[in-house]
């Protein structure tokens, strides 16, 4: 029979637990579905990110506006991928810190939406989600931060954490 050390289900182990979704959202509440903007600012997005984003948005009510005095909302989408032992920080504040987890997490991905009210330049919904990931790509887990960063558009919560199974 077989004997397999016990650093063996150690190692096993650290990349078979839920993955945790970090989300933070702010935003006006119970926002109804308005007219939305695609944003010009392309920097660091993803034309799949604003692809799946813009489908979920136009799922839950919201419709396609051509030009801006037609809409209620512009939206910017951004996406990035960094290694996970690195922090993220704007001056001394941390916006992302590096992962604890030194076994697995490779990759951290990060999706942040922004929604601006076109009439006052007013927050009407933003929201941060992210994952570290060891074996999926950014684009198998691109639907999941997309579903994390939209659930409580309407009634944003804050910061708080979506665990699901790997």
């Amino acid at each position: 029979m077989w004997k397999a050390s016990p650093l063996v289900f150690l190692i096993v182990s650290a990349c078979t637990g839920p993955i945790e979704t970090r989300v933070d959202s702010r935003g006006l509440n119970e926002a109804q579905p308005v007219s939305i903007l695609a944003g010009t600012d392309v920097v660091v997005t993803s034309s799949e990110a604003h692809r799946l984003v813009e489908q979920a948005l136009f799922a839950k009510g919201f419709r396609a506006a051509s030009e801006s005095p037609k809409a209620d909302v512009s939206l910017h989408v951004t996406l990035s991928d960094r290694p996970a032992d690195l922090s993220l920080n704007a001056g001394s504040e941390v916006l992302a810190p590096p992962s604890g987890k030194k076994r697995c997490a490779k990759r951290e991905y990060r999706l942040g939406l922004t929604m601006i009210k076109i009439a006052d330049g007013t927050i009407f919904y933003k929201s941060n989600a992210a994952e570290y990931h060891c074996k999926q790509t950014v684009q198998q887990a691109l639907p999941m931060l997309v579903d994390a960063a939209l659930k409580d558009i309407g009634n944003p919560r804050g910061a708080y954490v979506v665990k699901r199974p790997r």
